[in-house]
């Protein structure tokens, strides 16, 4: 009991401190890190100090605990800016009067009642998609492009801790490699030598956008991803940037700006979004028919497409008694929610309600889909999925007005827990830990971060203030600056039908016929610049090994190797941001 205790401890701990951290640089900077690996050494390093006998199972605990987060500084923090900056009406169970917000008035008797509300809502919506998660887990496990690389390399990390030997040398030998050639980046940095980040826009032609980062963690990453993954994010990313963004300012689709982050946002959301979410979403249906066509011919990238796995959800959902009557009840409490907070206001419920049913019967499992099949094959999630399938269905509605987009999400199941879930169990033999203490494990991470994001948020709001000199809340801005646009009807363009279209197609044929990864495709399209090169190095030395070494390699010494050079450029960038955070205090 002792150790269980202790563990407890721990994974509270490093939650709190991983929510406080996220819960900064995410309003500052639109970004979050994941402590998963250090919590991991750091939770072993303790367990092997102070007890005579621990397993894998233990040290587990810890892990889950301190990375299973639900917070909420972005939509809070985000409610808060558009009632202060942009004038926004919401509804006062979710943000406070303006008049209120003004005055940066903290109490609990007005505070309790929207944090508590969020907070039920939050934990349905989150238990709903966990229920959707455990229903399909075990047919995402089979696929065997679903690498789900940051889990892969906590399981390594794992495995490599308990084995000791030469593997354990060889991670730290790794973290120490990686470590001093990321510090030596981040420390010339101070001195204004740049051997991190490198602009080639000025001095490429007219049109160009390119730039690349010679990020240890990224490269790690690229490699750990199959190959197919990472050099088809490279080929995506040189078509895009170098053919795709000159003929767009060529043709006066876009304009042209010396800025990258300026024209780098233009393309995406004028350009490459359409497509790219149309591989995405369309090319997963399209997976799906070739699939039933070609069952027993020919396999592609998947084993089961988007109308298999929805089949297989409603079959086991209902076959199962206990999960059906939890996620009936789940579903009807949800549901009566919406129609008394009614978050599509100053429309009817019955509208609010209609949205709702679309998200829980096709809109959540979509995403999900997405999410996990992004996260499983490149370590990397976007929200960017919520644009097509709940924001764009909103605003071609002609709704104008701040609730919907800003609340209508906390009623949606939530797929964001799926991937972490599915990994953990992917790589069960390593972790050696239940689905019911996964479960258990991941609730107290989530009731401990939600509590600890709300206060920290609206303390950082109520002495710092949102949009400051010392808080100026870039993440924030983003989200309102958006939200503003759709609740304007400012917003003209971002989905075009016919390259969304195109892009599914075309995206399922390259999945079917070619080595080409349909997800390293919209990948490509949609990640910065910067980022191509890091993965596609990752993905070629990825490429070189598995043919001269065998594929065994990866296992036994290559999956070592990536772990510590990440957790080693994690360790530095999580050193570096927290040095430049406390420089602008």
């Amino acid at each position: 009991m002792i150790k269980y205790g202790l563990a407890l401890l721990l994974g509270i701990f490093f939650v709190i401190l991983s929510t406080i951290i996220n819960t900064y640089i995410g309003i500052n900077f639109g970004m979050g890190f994941g402590f998963g690996l250090l919590a991991l050494i750091a939770s072993f390093i303790i367990f092997k100090t102070f007890l005579k006998n621990f397993d894998r199972n233990i040290v587990s605990l810890v892990f889950i605990i301190g990375t299973s987060m639900l917070t909420i500084h972005n939509i809070l923090g985000t409610g808060i800016m558009l009632v202060e900056k942009f004038d926004a009406t919401l509804p006062e169970w979710f943000i406070p009067s303006k008049n209120i917000l003004e005055k940066r008035i903290l109490v609990p008797s007005i505070w309790v009642t929207p944090i508590l509300i969020i907070f039920v809502i939050n934990i349905m919506s989150t238990l709903l998609g966990l229920l959707y998660t455990i229903t399909l887990y075990k047919n995402f496990i089979e696929e065997e492009r679903l690498v789900f690389p940051n889990l892969a390399a906590s399981a390594t990390m794992m495995d490599a801790l308990f084995t000791g030997g030469e593997e354990v040398k060889i991670v730290f030998l790794s973290i120490l490699t990686g470590f001093t050639i990321s510090l030596v980046q981040q420390i010339l940095l101070l001195f204004k030598i740049n051997i991190y980040y490198f602009d080639l826009t000025p001095f490429l032609p007219k049109g160009i956008v390119f730039a690349f980062s010679l990020s240890i963690g990224f490269m790690a990453v690229g490699y750990i991803i199959s190959a197919s993954t990472s050099l088809s994010t490279l080929l995506s990313g040189l078509i895009t940037y170098f053919i795709i963004s000159p003929y767009s300012i060529s043709k006066g689709i876009i304009p042209y700006s010396k800025d990258i982050r300026s024209l780098y946002s233009s393309l995406v959301f004028k350009v490459t979004l359409s497509p790219a979410m149309g591989i995405l979403i369309l090319g997963g249906i399209g997976l799906s028919i070739f699939g039933l066509i070609m069952r027993g011919k020919k396999k592609h990238g998947y084993k089961y497409g988007y109308i298999d796995l929805y089949y297989i959800l409603w079959r086991r959902m209902i076959g199962n008694k206990k999960v059906f009557i939890t996620m009936f009840l789940l579903t009807i409490l949800l549901g009566i929610s919406v129609y008394i907070l009614n978050p599509l206001a100053p429309l009817h419920p019955f509208y609010s309600l209609i949205f709702f049913i679309y998200s829980v019967f096709i809109g959540s499992f979509l995403e999900l889909v997405l999410l996990v099949r992004m996260i499983g094959e490149s370590g990397m999630g976007m929200g960017i999925f919520s644009i097509v399938l709940y924001d764009i269905p909103i605003f071609l509605t002609g709704y104008r007005a701040y609730s919907g987009y800003m609340t209508g999400s906390m009623f949606i199941p939530s797929s964001w827990t799926a991937p972490s879930i599915i990994g953990l169990m992917k790589y069960n033999d390593k972790f050696d830990i239940s689905l019911k203490e996964i479960v258990g494990g991941k609730i107290v991470g989530w009731i401990v971060s939600f509590i600890v994001s709300s206060i920290t948020t609206l303390l950082l709001w109520r002495y710092r203030g949102f949009g400051t000199i010392s808080m100026p809340a870039v993440g924030l801005l983003q989200q309102a600056v958006y939200i503003n646009m759709l609740a304007k009807g400012n917003i003209s363009g971002t989905i075009d039908p016919f390259t969304f279209i195109v892009g599914g197609v075309v995206g399922s044929i390259l999945e079917v016929a070619t080595p080409l990864s349909m997800i390293g495709i919209a990948l490509g399209m949609l990640i910065p610049p910067q980022y191509v090169i890091a993965l596609g190095v990752g993905g070629i030395i990825r490429f070189l090994t598995d043919r001269k070494m065998g594929k065994e390699y990866f296992k036994k010494r290559g999956m070592l190797i990536a772990t510590g050079l990440l957790t080693s450029s994690l360790l530095v960038e999580i050193i570096s941001i927290i040095i430049r955070s406390v420089q602008n205090v």
